[in-house]
Parts: C-alpha cells; structure tokens; sequence
C-alpha cells in the first residue's frame, strides 16, 4: 500500500508505522470474539476459526488501504472566506477517526507490553508443598504414586504436588484429592494460570461435567470459612467427583463468580489482564463426597491450617 497508493514520503512511513499496531488491534478482537464464543460453548475451530481469520485480514486490508488513500489526497481548492463553511469540511471526519483509531491501536500496545514484560523484583522462596499436604491420616490410606511432573512443561511450573485419602466417612468409602500448583513471580500470567481449571482438563481425561447451577461454594473448616471456592461435580462412569478450587494470586484468592459470564470474565481481565508480578498458587480439592461429609477430617484441617499462610 505504501508504494503503490502513496508517494510522500512521511505518508509512506506512516502506513508501515500503523500496519502492525493496526494487526495486533484488530487480531486481539478476534482472539477475544473467538473466547467469547467457546466460552458460550460454540465449537471455534474449523469455520468459524477460518471465518473470523479471513475476516479480520480483510477488514485489515480495508483500513489500511483507506489509510493510504486519505494519506494520498490533495486538499481541496482554496475557498474564499465569504463561501468557506463554518462547519469542519467532510474530510475531516475519516481524520478524526483514524486519529481515535491510532490512539486505540497505541493505547492496546501500551497495554500488552505494560502487562506482558518479564517481572524484574525478587522472589521469596517457594514454598514446600509436599509439606502443606499431610503424609499420614489415622484411618485413611495414602496415595502419592502419581507423578506430576510429566505435566510440568505444559502448566509452565516445577512446583506441584498431590496426595489422595482414601478411606471410609459415615456415607461410606470416601476418596479425597489434593492437589496444589505454585508459581513464582513473573513465571506465569494470570490468565495462563486459569486456564488450568477441572473445566479445561477434566473432559479430556473422560470426566463429564453434570449441570449444575451452582458454581461457587464457601466451605468451612474447622469452625473457619474459607475464600468462596469455585465447585464442580463431574461424573465418569456413573462415578460423581466433587470439585473446589482457589486460584491465589500474591496471596489473595481471585473473587471468579461466574466463569461462563462474559461481563465476569471481563472484569477479571481487566484487574488482573495479563499481570506477572505477583506470585500465583492453584488448590483443588475433589472427592466423591460432598463438601459436608469431609470438612471435619483431621486431614483436612490440617491441610487448610498449613495453607492460611498462603493467604487461604
């Protein structure tokens, strides 16, 4: 566009200046319609992936092309002052809005590079999360044959650790899991940390979600209660998991509501975006009991008091 539209100089150098400010708005839209449109429960890929792809090339294309366009015209013939409008000419208007365009365009770069740069401060140690989860429950079994460091590369952290009860409550055989992720300063955002909740991963090791509309829960322990907890219950073979979660961010739970409302998951964008700066640690706890049937379990307690530090 620059060499065949335009032929002044500065024009051209504007046109390569705006191109990538201009993708990167445009291609973020996309990116945050193609969310939105998961989140609802639209299958994205295929269609409307390639849809939405060509889409925004073209609407790319269009403003880009225009922009070289209005760079290329001539003003238009002197006017004299008795016949000149009072009003701004009509060329004015595309000005001004390339001008909020290009505010736009510098405003979102401002924002990425602000909120995507490596954080610099230094880390406190990590904690021993092995030692947060009890190694021995009268009564229960316990089970750490899992190992979880296959998954480290994936969840971006070395710092994991999970141990799983399995015993007998007044309901009958019960099982209980937990699991907990830690992830140092600048070692990963908030919204990458997030995306490592039982309803991203559980379906892909056979757990089907069960509808239910309740999707927070605040648990109590030991005569404590505890930061709202997001809950699931998930089923696999006629076998249902009760799932709390907590993702911690510099030692305060994020306040999720209502993770498939989009004006939700906006407001948690806009405070956290893509922040670095602040230590992060992920709780799960699943049973195939409720809540009620395994808040009173020494184990439990324990667990829960070794995290209170931690800001749970």
């Amino acid at each position: 566009f620059s060499a065949t539209l335009v032929r002044r100089p500065w024009a051209r150098a504007l046109v390569i200046l705006l191109a990538a400010p201009l993708a990167m708005m445009m291609n973020f839209i996309r990116s945050l319609t193609l969310t939105l449109l998961a989140n609802s429960g639209i299958d994205i890929a295929g269609t409307w992936h390639d849809v939405t792809g060509f889409a925004v090339l073209g609407i790319t294309a269009i403003l880009l092309g225009g922009l070289a366009l209005l760079l290329e015209r001539r003003p238009a013939a002197a006017v004299s002052p008795a016949s000149a409008p009072a009003s701004l000419p009509p060329s004015s208007a595309p000005l001004v809005a390339l001008a909020c365009a290009l505010i736009l365009s510098l405003a979102l770069v401002t924002f990425f590079v602000r909120n995507t740069r490596p954080n610099l401060k230094p880390g406190g140690p990590a904690p021993n999360l092995l030692a947060i989860l009890p190694s021995a429950a009268p009564g229960w079994r316990v089970d750490t044959s899992r190992d979880l460091y296959q998954f480290s590369d994936v969840l971006k952290t070395e710092f994991l650790a999970q141990r799983s009860y399995l015993g007998r409550t007044a309901a009958g055989p019960t099982d209980v899991t937990i699991y907990l992720a830690y992830w140092r300063a600048g070692q990963s955002s908030v919204s990458s940390v997030a995306a490592h909740t039982p309803d991203a991963c559980w379906p892909g090791s056979g757990w089907v979600a069960v509808p239910n509309p309740v999707t927070s829960e605040t648990p109590v322990v030991g005569g404590r209660t505890l930061a709202p907890a997001e809950s699931r219950v998930f089923k696999s073979g006629g076998h249902p998991q009760h799932v709390w979660f907590w993702h911690l961010y510099d030692g305060r739970p994020i306040p999720y509501e209502n993770p498939y409302s989009t004006r939700e998951l906006l407001s948690i964008a806009w405070r956290y975006g893509f922040r670095r700066d602040g230590d992060q640690l992920f709780v799960r706890v699943s049973s195939n009991r409720p809540w009620a049937d395994i808040a009173n379990e020494p184990f439990i307690r324990d667990c829960f008091a070794r995290l209170q530090p931690l800001g749970l």
